[in-house]
Formats: structure tokens, C-alpha cells, sequence
């Protein structure tokens, strides 16, 4: 029975059905998704703009940094547990979530540029992920 178990975990079916649950399907507040960003050690520079300001008015911008945090976690995992096929199956998802994220930052973008009728300021962000250094063995 275990191994009908081990086999389940093993599966681009059960890492999709984890995406969906964690990512797609739970939206914490906005607190609790900062708190989680800085955990995901994610850089955030303004290269020119008020960043703060951009911040305080729009909280999609936070949302869709830390969903992509929350599926580099999961493909992390996923790559380290799946065969070659399963594994081509678990990206096409991926694939098609990217291009769904895409279109809605998009839109969302959009949404903020008529939204008030007013002059945005223009903002350029740096947003990278520090690679977590090994540790060297004597």
C-alpha cells in the first residue's frame, strides 16, 4: 500500500494538483505574502520611480511575486522527485501557468494605467532571487 502512496507523490499529477491548491487557490493577506517574500530571499530594487508609492496603492504587483515564489518552491521539489516523463508533463503545466501569469500581470498592469484617470508615475523594478550559497566542507 505504501507504494501505491510513494508512487502518487512521484507524479507530475500530484505537483499540479499542489500548485493549484497553494498557489492558485489560497491568497493570504498581504501581510502574510510579504513575510513569505522575504523568506523566498527575493530582491526587489526600483531602478527609477517611487516604489513605495507603487506598493501602498496596488497589492497585484505583491501577489504575483509571491506566487511565482511559492512555484519556484514547488518545481524545486518537483524536479528532485520526478522521472523525465513525468517531469515533461509537469512543465507543460508550468508552461501554460506562465503564459496564464503573463496575461493577467498584463491586464492588471493595464487596469492600473486607466484606473483613476490619472498621470502614473513610471516604474522600473529589478527583481532578482539571490542563489542560496553552499557552505564549504574542510
Amino acid at each position: 500500500m505504501s507504494k501505491t502512496i510513494e508512487t502518487k507523490k512521484n507524479s507530475a499529477l500530484f505537483f499540479i494538483k499542489e500548485v493549484m491548491t497553494e498557489v492558485t487557490t489560497i491568497k493570504p493577506s498581504a501581510q502574510e505574502m510579504l513575510r513569505d517574500i522575504k523568506m523566498m530571499d527575493f530582491k526587489v530594487r526600483p531602478v527609477s520611480g517611487d516604489l513605495f508609492a507603487l506598493a501602498m496603492k496596488q497589492t497585484g504587483l505583491l501577489e504575483q511575486l509571491w506566487r511565482i515564489g511559492k512555484i519556484e518552491e514547488i518545481v524545486r521539489r518537483a524536479i528532485m522527485s520526478l522521472n523525465s516523463h513525468e517531469r515533461g508533463l509537469f512543465f507543460n503545466y508550468i508552461d501554460t501557468l506562465e503564459k496564464q501569469m503573463h496575461e493577467e500581470t498584463s491586464k492588471e498592469m493595464q487596469r492600473i494605467q486607466r484606473h483613476d484617470g490619472k498621470d502614473h508615475q513610471m516604474v522600473t523594478l529589478e527583481i532578482f532571487k539571490e542563489a542560496k550559497r553552499q557552505k564549504k566542507a574542510n
